[in-house]
């Protein structure tokens, strides 16, 4: 399994099956995961597939309304702290701790991890 994180929907060998959507902050130490949200169960959806289904079946998809609300507070979040940056969604093959995700991110050259993160805006 590798942690290499991705901004992709795919990896060599198929699909990545974990997502974590992410906040960042900066300090004296370098970059720190601020908050996170595991959207694992929910990649690959898209909204207007989701209130499609729930016109079609009748069912209330709760995950994924708890997103689309948890997404909105951390882009309230960024808009009034200035200091935190994000929402990032990073994809893998296998799942990441917050602490693997730091280091891998950490040791990225600075224009490779700003680019990385431009890619992962969301």
């Amino acid at each position: 399994m590798s942690h290499t994180p991705s901004t992709e929907d795919e990896d060599e060998q198929g699909v990545l099956h974990h997502g974590l959507i992410v906040l960042v902050r900066y300090n004296e130490d370098g970059l720190l995961i601020d908050s996170r949200l595991d959207v694992s169960d929910l990649l690959g959806m898209e909204w207007i597939g989701v209130l499609t289904a729930e016109k079609l079946t009748g069912k209330h998809n709760e995950k994924a309304h708890k997103l689309a609300s948890s997404l909105q507070l951390m882009r309230l979040r960024t808009r009034f702290d200035t200091h935190c940056y994000g929402p990032y969604l990073i994809k893998s093959e296998s799942p990441l701790s917050v602490e693997e995700l730091e280091q891998v991110l950490r040791v990225m050259p600075p224009d490779r991890r700003k680019a990385f993160l431009k890619g992962a805006a969301i």
